[in-house]
């Protein structure tokens, strides 16, 4: 927090945070209804937050980093809390290790973003859930659904996960007689009714407000299933598998295999494994059921409660399978291949999950060093075609009064354009035209780590 927090808004937080927050922060909080021409269809709370804490604690973009303190310390603690529920004692400091150093979840937490909050919500609703702490849970399950209208399938998930907990697991303890359905129905279903009534009442006031529900129909952000097909599906899916695999996840995964694959030789499955094996596997099938079927971008922060999640299976079940000599080794290499994640870029012409691990980090310096070469040779935004994440007025992204903003990125009348790898619009055919030389002159580079700016004048 401390090292990123001069850092400027980034992604999705560019608009979701940053543009709605100036919006609330300019009608001093009055309104929770930001322009139709800039709704998407999720809650602004978040942004209402920040907009809040400018008022208390000033409008600069330290001061919104470090209101995400509290959702990242929730996190952590609810993550160590499932650890320490379910690894033996011995192995917790490094299962926990192996949990909270995922890459797109140190990605996350370097910026101003939903993710954070949403997957410190799930985890806390999940230990709540765990435990028994039903008006936690309620709370927790409210949080979700109004911050993100990914919060809302999180909760489905969560009810499905508690269902199908009770059914396989709960209803057969032995030190207990067996739960009747009625009985648990209402022990369980409270704290999901309240999740229900706030989504289904926030729905209802945006509807009435904006005409359309959750989906934008037309306009720039507009979702429309019938135009994926079964083609665009099955793609979808393989993205997915990708993200889940991407970025050093892969020793995780082949580490479950492999110790899936002892447990069953051993015979060692125990109900604690099924339990772990819901957790993971319900949240994937029910992100993996929305995201499939919409014509979107998929990004990896989307399965971020995965990610932790089957690094906990694979935490508990190496932990109580093997030695501690053998413990150390493998947890240590799944370590070693989730840290490799931040150097995972693939090569242009490859669209790249830039807010999904720290190798962005040095885009913002080398932003800065643009924008001055830009100054010092005269030039102005507007004559400078550029791309998102750069597509906004800069005060947008630098929280400042600047107006000034690069044109969109048309070949055929940009005198000047600004390119980077981690911009992914640029399409194939662009790149190679820009890398043209007797079309284009490269005029200025600054570069650092694996990111780089690039800014050509065309002949």
């Amino acid at each position: 927090m401390w090292l990123t927090q001069h850092n400027g808004f980034f992604w999705d937080g560019i608009l979701l945070v940053s543009r709605y927050g100036q919006f609330y922060y300019a009608n001093s909080l009055r309104t929770f209804w930001v322009p139709d021409a800039l709704f998407v269809g999720y809650p602004g709370t978040l942004a209402w937050l920040t907009a809040a804490g400018w008022y208390a604690f000033g409008k600069t973009l330290a001061v919104s980093h470090w209101l995400m303190l509290p959702w990242l310390l929730l996190l952590v603690w609810q993550a160590w809390a499932l650890v320490r529920r379910f690894v033996p004692e011995a192995g917790t400091g490094l299962a926990l290790a192996v949990v909270l150093l995922d890459p797109t979840l140190l990605g996350q937490g370097a910026l101003v973003a939903h993710d954070i909050a949403l997957t410190a919500l799930f985890l806390t609703a999940l230990h709540a859930q765990l435990t028994g702490r039903r008006w936690q849970l309620a709370l927790a399950l409210m949080g979700l659904t109004l911050l993100h209208l990914r919060g809302t399938f999180l909760v489905a998930a969560l009810g499905l996960l508690e269902a199908l907990s009770w059914w396989l697991l709960d209803r057969h303890r032995p030190a207990a007689a067996p739960e009747p359905l009625g009985t648990a129905l209402r022990r369980l279903l409270p704290a999901y009714l309240l999740a229900a009534l706030a989504t289904v009442g926030w729905l209802a006031a945006f509807q009435q407000h904006y005409g359309w529900v959750a989906y934008r129909p037309s306009g720039p952000w507009a979702v429309r299933p019938a135009e994926l097909g079964a083609l665009g599906v099955v793609r979808n899916l393989g993205i997915i598998g990708w993200r889940v695999l991407d970025l050093g996840r892969i020793a995780i995964w082949a580490t479950g295999l492999s110790v899936a694959f002892v447990v069953w030789r051993r015979h060692a499955w125990t109900p604690t494994s099924t339990r772990l094996t819901l957790l993971v596997l319900v949240p994937l099938a029910a992100l993996t059921g929305l995201l499939a079927r919409f014509p979107i971008p998929i990004g990896h922060r989307y399965f971020l409660p995965v990610f932790l999640l089957a690094a906990l299976w694979v935490a508990h079940h190496v932990t109580r399978l093997a030695t501690p000599s053998v413990r150390r080794w493998v947890l240590g290499l799944c370590l070693v291949s989730l840290l490799s994640g931040h150097f995972w870029v693939y090569p242009d012409g490859i669209a790249k999950g830039w807010d999904a691990s720290l190798a962005h980090l040095p885009y913002f310096r080398l932003r800065q060093q643009m924008l001055a070469e830009l100054a010092r040779r005269r030039i102005p935004l507007s004559a400078v075609g550029s791309d998102y994440p750069n597509a906004y007025p800069l005060r947008f992204p630098d929280l400042n009064t600047d107006e000034r903003a690069f044109d969109a990125v048309d070949l055929q009348q940009n005198r000047y354009v600004l390119e980077s790898n981690v911009m992914n619009g640029f399409t194939n055919a662009q790149l190679a035209e820009l890398r043209t030389p007797t079309r284009w002159h490269l005029l200025h580079e600054a570069r650092g780590g694996q990111v780089y700016l690039r800014l050509y004048e065309r002949w």
